[in-house]
């Protein structure tokens, strides 16, 4: 008995076993197969068998990492990243290792955030061949900051020539909060900080005083 292997209707050259192997298969190795045995007495074919090639699936990978982020109470941040592998992909964002609920898209965007939301952000990417994760992006959150307003105001003094005299006043606000003394509308200099002590008084030191915070 002599074998003939047909792909498509067409003879395989070589395929003259029963067994066909095809190694390094692509896609237009898909079609229908099938064998042929042949004596003196006649042919036989065998039932046709399809091959049905698919592409590899290629595992996600990261291509856009998130970045580090900062935002004030209140407000708005984003984070944004990208990958690449065979569709479909599903996305995860995680907060600090714990998955957050709905957020499953390339963006994450954080509404009114308050203090508990700072922490570490990645997003992950699922397909049928693996899983990829971003790089951790954190997100620091300051709180709003107060402008400063006087809550002791300096008072008028007079002293002599040769005394000394203290202005003080006091200011609260989100710190750091840094002080400037004038006289007459000019800086002091040296003078910064919530008290101003002017030692041996002259006629010259007359004038008007004030605490810039």
């Amino acid at each position: 008995i002599t074998y003939q292997w047909t792909k498509d209707g067409a003879p395989i050259a070589g395929a003259t076993s029963t067994t066909l192997t095809l190694n390094a298969v692509t896609l237009a190795s898909a079609g229908s197969y099938r064998l042929s045995a042949t004596n003196t007495a006649g042919t036989a074919q065998s039932n046709p068998a399809s091959l049905t090639v698919n592409e590899a699936v290629v595992a996600p990978s990261i291509t856009t990492q998130p970045v580090n982020a900062t935002a004030m109470v209140g407000g708005t941040v984003t984070f944004s990243a990208a990958a690449s592998g065979t569709a479909p992909i599903t996305y995860q964002w995680t907060k600090d290792g714990a998955p957050i609920a709905g957020a499953t898209s390339t963006t994450l965007t954080l509404n009114a955030v308050t203090l508990a939301s700072a922490g570490s952000y990645r997003l992950s990417a699922t397909n049928a061949a693996g899983t990829a994760q971003s790089n951790p992006a954190s997100l620091t959150v300051t709180e709003a900051t107060v402008a400063p307003s006087f809550t002791t105001q300096p008072a008028n003094a007079t002293a002599t020539v040769g005394g000394t005299v203290t202005f003080s006043a006091a200011a609260n606000g989100t710190a750091p909060i840094s002080y400037q003394w004038t006289k007459d509308g000019a800086p002091i200099a040296g003078a910064t900080s919530s008290t101003l002590t002017l030692n041996a008084v002259t006629l010259a030191s007359a004038g008007s005083y004030r605490l810039s915070a």
